[in-house]
């Protein structure tokens, strides 16, 4: 049964004759009191180390001290701040248990009928002890009762200093279907502090941040009362938005006993949020706000999925604002700042309690009512107060209520995307773009905290740029409007689909634009992680998948990121990247192996992630320059719906020119790479080319190329030199000709001259704005063992040593009459008069019987001349001619080629290519049966490597989910303990939402379980009948196909999933690895009875299944709903 967390009581409070507070530590259901007075009474000594005092305490426990060290030592190790479910002690502890409980039922046996058993045996541990026990008990409506137990020498008021423990009842304690006394124990502060912080060093390491500030955490919060205000006050206040974006972290911090309720107030009397709104930064107050507001990310309940507790946060943070303000004299201790912060913090609680009450009851309407009531309720919450219809004057506030705005339309958005998929009026289509733009506009061009130019933000440069997310708020607010008149008159037209109302407009986001954000993240990860195990290496292996399929994708969709990545990677290392995505974002018989043998190999992926940071390195200039290339997509995309005028625009480019002076090394690789790329690719520009799709492809890459040159340029505000500003309009507007003209006709001679020429005016503008030259020069990055690592992955062989010429000469010798049969055969298409038995040979042969067929009718001359015959009454009746468009028929050589071994050599090839050579036989049907059947005659270990080679394919399957379920669930010990103990929907639910927040948080866990998880969905590909596994149909990205997703990105999830909702997509993921494991045990039946009996057809296992229904692996495979679809990857026919 899981513990509740160690929880601080004041004794004082039950009037004892002590007035201190203790940390109350609870035990087991089973054996509650024992456990608690065994701990309590030997914990001091274990922890004072006193060799001789314990083994006197463990003697007055069971009347012997033998094996005291080693139950000291379980005791030293006990930490209840560690671990919240669990209690595991070794069989001497257990020991003790017994031997105790047995002395104590002996002195209560001769009890008088309704006597008091748990006092009387309390009072017999008091004597057997000869110590005080004093019992606290508080029942489930608070009511407190003390009493004491002293041993029979001594009175309470006794001068000699005997030893007190502490007991802890709990009266008729609520247990799934019963009631029944609990007990915990008292743990004095000073025995508590060392496991206390031990358990919080074991938390911090988990995260990175955290691990660098462990020493000045623990400095911080050591002997306070509320860890949370402690951090507040702090150097190291900078973990808080780490920790409290994570409710994995904070159950965590929970379960050690450190408060982390922003609510609860501290010695001054004040909550922690009188300390946020004097912060300079506001994140503080905001995150800890919607802590509590979304039910202090206990469950799935939140301000986005409201119940009756998301009400009553809502309210408790409303009456802790007004308590704090009306007991600090209207903060008048406190800067400016906070009386702004709590006028906008106030009025988007009032904005979202609203909202939430709508959606609660709500419930019976319909979607697009719903819909309405949150448009209507945002509409009149839109302003932060009453405005004239004045620009100036209203981005004025948006300026200077910028909280307010950013936290209205981040929770806005999430809503109404959420009910986007719901509801049925065409009016809403027109919204979803202008959302987007809203959303990614904030999310670019931040407010920044800086002072004021002439202290008013009209005017000031620092603010310039936030009229782009203003003016797309406003222009949401007008097709807001527009949409909401349509529905109230009716004249939206016909319902349109959801799902398709989203990605059409979706569509309209190019993809180029996020695809370097995708990779950066994915290298931080990589270059970040510890790879010392499984989880790290996949964590690598996922990242070369993305780089892969990064390049893949820009290449195929000829993208400007593609040309920006290719001109920093060298060529070699991006065709080994492609290779690797190539073998492992698809299935491939014979990359499997390698792949595995591979992944065992650490020291291997350690050193490519260390040529990872390298290339990481390489790439910083452009993922710093891509950052500004996405403000100006997002510019470009606004220019349609509102004006910004030139003025502005240059305010905002000042911006980037700032950074090219303070980052000038980065700037300058991204520059000068740029123009050698360019020069190659127009070197490579041949006259006359025949490949048309190519040509098209590297005029393409040309456009790219000069869309970057002009990028590179984008640095520096020409516009205050204007000659230079002109030489660079023309060279822009002569290259643009050029390149244009080229889409429409073939290259000659004449147009690469002219293209060189325009490329060598940029060559000159740029020393002349940069001073900055170009020179070819090779680069520095080789990754060899990236290298290796591709060479490597595929055509593994399995066989070792003796097993490898055993299986090579068992299986050469049951093939031999089928080599010389096919010898024979290929004699006899030569020399027809030399094979007379051609029915026996053939039946030595594992050709099927259409290609027996064809062999035969090639050899006999009757069949021969029948065809003759065929073939005149095909050219008399040509509408009974085969279609051009299909194959002619195969010939008779290339049968006896493709079909039929005739050595050993042609079947195994060299030694260590067997293997790969058997995998490729076993695509032949008739080969596996023939081989299957055989297999029973190997060696019992040699049969067993035979049989998993076959069916390597369920087998991957299953190791992969074992590898998920051990990243998932086994390495987390919270995770782990309540997979083990919780058997209610709800203790499930909230295990299920700390998994996801691992996965958000811990960026190794996230990377490796996309990677496994879409190793499992290459597998399952494309089956129909499970298709639930692998599409998404939940919240807001619902009906995305979710390996699609983790293979080529999703510009919605990537992008606009980040930022508005990132547990969204997460929680589908876990959803569907859950599944995965809960069907695991189907699958290693189902692998096991295919191992057992190698039925040949679906329909013979099916037969097996029903046959054997009695057996517990059959049963184990029919309780999964789902098995037939798993069925069909085992290596059985159709």
């Amino acid at each position: 049964m899981p513990l509740q967390s160690p929880v601080v009581r004041d004794l004082s409070l039950w009037n004892s004759r002590v007035s201190k507070s203790v940390w109350e530590i609870s035990t087991p259901e089973k054996n509650s009191l024992y456990w608690s007075i065994i701990i309590s009474y030997l914990i001091p000594s274990a922890h004072s180390q006193s060799t001789s005092n314990f083994a006197k305490r463990l003697k007055n426990l069971t009347d012997g001290s033998g094996g005291s060290q080693e139950v000291m030592d379980q005791l030293k190790n006990f930490n209840p701040f560690k671990k919240k479910h669990a209690f595991h002690f070794g069989k001497d502890m257990t020991g003790v248990l017994q031997i105790f409980k047995k002395k104590i039922n002996r002195s209560t046996n001769n009890r008088p009928f309704g006597a008091d058993v748990q006092g009387m045996k309390l009072d017999a541990a008091s004597k057997m002890l000869n110590c005080f026990i004093e019992v606290y008990s508080i029942d489930s409506n608070g009511t407190k009762n003390h009493c004491i137990y002293s041993p029979n020498s001594q009175s309470i008021n006794s001068s000699v200093n005997l030893d007190t423990i502490i007991i802890f009842h709990h009266p008729n304690t609520q247990l799934k279907n019963r009631e029944k006394d609990t007990f915990g124990f008292g743990m004095e502060f000073q025995n508590a502090q060392s496991s206390q912080e031990k358990a919080l060093t074991f938390l911090l390491r988990k995260d990175k941040l955290l691990k660098e500030n462990n020493a000045q955490i623990q400095q911080s919060v050591r002997n306070s009362e509320n860890f949370l205000i402690s951090l507040l006050n702090s150097d190291v206040k900078n973990v808080i938005p780490r920790i409290y974006k994570s409710p994995y972290i904070l159950a965590k911090l929970q379960n050690a006993g450190y408060n982390t309720n922003p609510l609860v107030k501290g010695r001054d009397g004040f909550s922690a949020f009188h300390l946020c709104l004097s912060l300079p930064d506001s994140q503080y107050l905001n995150i800890l706000y919607n802590y509590v507001s979304n039910n202090f990310y206990q469950s799935s309940e939140s301000c986005r999925n409201p119940s009756d507790e998301t009400v009553k946060s809502l309210n408790d943070l409303k009456r802790a604002f007004e308590a704090d303000f009306e007991n600090s004299n209207g903060f008048s201790s406190l800067p400016p700042i906070a009386v702004q912060r709590y006028r906008q913090i106030l009025r988007f609680n009032e904005y979202q309690a609203n909202v939430v009450k709508i959606m609660k009851n709500s419930q019976q309407k319909s979607a697009d009512s719903i819909f309405l009531s949150i448009l209507q309720e945002y509409i009149n919450y839109f302003l932060f107060c009453s405005l004239p219809n004045d620009e100036g004057l209203q981005f004025e506030n948006y300026l200077i209520f910028s909280d307010y705005y950013e936290n209205l339309d981040r929770y806005t958005s999430v809503l109404l995307l959420d009910r986007l998929l719901s509801v049925k009026n065409k009016a809403f289509s027109d919204l979803v773009k202008s959302l987007f733009l809203m959303v990614m506009s904030n999310n670019y061009f931040p407010g920044k905290e800086h002072n004021h130019d002439d202290d008013t933000p009209l005017g000031c440069k620092g603010c310039a740029h936030r009229l782009i997310p203003f003016r797309s708020r406003m222009n949401f607010l007008k097709v807001m409007r527009e949409g909401f008149d349509k529905v109230q008159t009716g004249s939206a037209g016909n319902n349109a689909s959801p799902d398709c109302m989203i990605l059409r407009n979706v569509q309209s986001i190019p993809k180029d634009e996020f695809l370097l954000a995708r990779l950066k993240t994915s290298l931080e990860t990589a270059i970040n992680a510890e790879v010392n195990d499984k989880k790290g290496v996949l964590t690598i292996l996922r990242t070369i998948q993305v780089f892969g399929e990064v390049f893949a994708t820009s290449i195929t969709e000829n993208f400007v990121s593609g040309f920006l990545l290719s001109a920093h990677i060298p060529e070699h290392i991006e065709l080994a990247l492609l290779d690797i995505r190539n073998d492992i974002s698809h299935y491939k018989a014979n990359a499997i192996e390698g792949r595995l043998n591979l992944e065992t190999r650490i020291d291997l992926l350690q050193k490519i992630q260390d040529e990872l940071k390298l290339i990481y390195q390489v790439l910083e200039p452009v993922f710093s320059c891509q950052q500004f290339k996405m403000k100006e997509f997002i510019i470009q995309s606004a220019a349609p719906h509102f004006q910004i005028s030139e003025e502005e625009l240059k305010n905002i480019a000042t911006e980037r020119e700032i950074w090219c002076k303070a980052e000038w090394g980065q700037f300058k690789s991204f520059a000068v790479n740029v123009f050698r790329l360019f020069a190659k690719v127009l070197n490579k520009l041949e006259p006359k080319m025949n490949d048309s799709k190519n040509y098209f492809h590297k005029i393409k890459r040309l456009q790219n190329g000069a869309e970057a040159l002009n990028f590179v340029f984008s640095f520096k505000i020409t516009s205050d030199d204007p000659i230079v500003a002109k030489h660079l309009t023309d060279a822009r507007s002569e290259l643009q000709k050029i390149i244009k003209s080229l889409e429409e006709r073939e290259l000659i001679d004449d147009d690469i001259n002219d293209l060189h020429n325009s490329y060598q005016k940029y060559v000159l503008l740029l020393k002349q704005v940069f001073d900055l030259e170009v020179k070819d020069t090779d680069s520095e990055l080789k990754c060899k063992y990236l290298i290796y690592f591709k060479e490597n992955l595929k055509d593994y062989n399995v066989f070792v040593e003796e097993e490898n010429l055993k299986i090579r000469k068992l299986i050469s010798e049951f093939l031999e009459p089928s080599f010389e049969a096919t010898l024979k055969l290929k004699t006899a298409l030569k020399n027809p008069q030399s094979l007379t038995n051609i029915d026996q040979v053939l039946n030595q042969t594992y050709l099927s019987s259409k290609n027996r067929k064809i062999i035969k009718d090639a050899i006999l001359p009757k069949q021969l001349e029948n065809l003759k015959i065929s073939k005149n009454v095909n050219k008399n009746n040509p509408d009974k001619t085969l279609d051009k468009k299909r194959k002619p028929p195969k010939s008779p050589e290339e049968v006896l080629k493709n079909f039929s071994y005739e050595s050993q050599k042609q079947a195994l090839g060299e030694e260590n290519e067997t293997s790969e050579k058997l995998l490729e036989m076993l695509t032949k049907e008739e080969y596996k049966v023939a081989l299957l059947q055989h297999s029973s005659t190997f060696e019992k270990s040699l049969e067993i490597k035979f049989l998993k080679l076959v069916n390597q394919k369920m087998e991957f399957l299953i190791e992969r989910i074992n590898v998920i379920e051990r990243v998932l669930i086994d390495e987390e010990d919270n995770i782990r303990d309540l997979v083990k103990w919780g058997r209610s929907p709800e203790i499930k639910k909230h295990n299920k939402f700390l998994m996801r927040q691992r996965y958000v948080m811990e960026l190794d866990v996230k990377s490796s379980l996309e990677m496994l998880l879409f190793d499992c969905m290459n597998i399952m590909h494309e089956r129909k009948d499970l298709e639930n596994i692998y599409t998404k149909m939940n919240d807001m990205f619902a009906g995305v196909d979710l390996r699609n997703i983790l293979s080529h990105g999703n510009i919605l999830v990537d992008s606009l999933g980040t930022f508005l909702d990132p547990d969204d997509l997460p929680s589908e993921l876990i959803t569907k690895m859950l599944e995965l494991i809960d069907d695991k045990k189907a699958l290693e039946a189902l692998s096991n009875l295919w191992m057992k009996e190698k039925p040949m057809t679906t329909k013979h296992l099916k037969e097996l299944i029903k046959k054997q229904s009695g057996s517990q692996t059959i049963a184990d495979i029919i309780k999964c709903l789902r098995w037939e679809g798993y069925a069909v990857i085992l290596p059985t026919r159709q």
